[in-house]
């Protein structure tokens, strides 16, 4: 539309503006998820984006008459192609600097290999943390494969709330503890054993930031009742 330069900035902006949304996806609930997805379905996608090119658009008109706007094929190539575009964001997002590695700082995590029905189950969180400096204990996710299978009933120290993370599909339990310089720390999570079967899921221990994570494999088996 003879804007060169407007043009450009438009989709740097726009790309940009995906990056943020697509980071602030990853670090929301469940409902602040939504209520960001309705935000920009509602009103950065149907107003903003017009309201930017709706001045150039008009020249545009007035100085190509004869000229009829592209096709409903090419929007769909360029709605495919930001889709791809905004796909390979969601896939390379873990691997940028945003997701820092966590030092000075070991942890372990313990639990029952085996607990029968309704039996009372523990999860044993110990972290060590070895700087000089004291750290904080942000929070700590169950995969939602162990969740099938354990109810949570509370923790020591008791964590601060809850919550539940669709993309990463864990339960997240927020803790802000502060760990002392040179301490070790143990988190004891108490459930209790649902039904019968063989759960196996991750447990997150985040410290610093919900982006400063390690990670743990566990699995545990709930035998029927006698």
């Amino acid at each position: 539309m003879g804007e060169k330069r407007k043009g450009p900035l438009i989709l740097l902006l726009a790309t940009i503006g995906s990056f943020v949304v697509l980071l602030m996806l990853f670090r929301l609930s469940d409902t602040g998820a939504t209520l960001l997805g309705k935000f920009v379905s509602y009103f950065i996608s149907p107003f903003l984006f017009p309201m930017l090119q709706r001045k150039e658009f008009e020249k545009w008109k007035v100085a190509h008459p004869d000229t009829k706007p592209a096709g409903g094929w090419s929007m769909t190539g360029w709605a495919i192609a930001g889709a791809v575009g905004f796909l390979g964001l969601a896939v390379s997002l873990p691997f940028t600097p945003f997701f820092s590695e966590v030092h000075d700082l070991e942890a372990l995590v313990y639990a029952s290999r085996t607990a029968m029905e309704k039996e009372v189950l523990e999860i044993e969180v110990q972290i060590q943390n070895t700087s000089s400096r004291p750290q904080t204990l942000l929070e700590i996710g169950i995969g939602d494969g162990l969740l099938q299978g354990i109810t949570i009933r509370g923790s020591d120290p008791q964590f601060a709330m809850q919550r539940a993370e669709s993309l990463s599909q864990e339960r997240v339990y927020e803790f802000h503890h502060e760990l002392p310089p040179n301490s070790k720390t143990i988190i004891h999570i108490a459930g209790n054993a649902r039904a019968p079967g063989r759960y196996a899921g991750q447990v997150s221990v985040c410290i610093n930031s919900s982006l400063s994570c390690l990670y743990y494999d566990l699995e545990v088996t709930v035998t029927p009742r006698k």
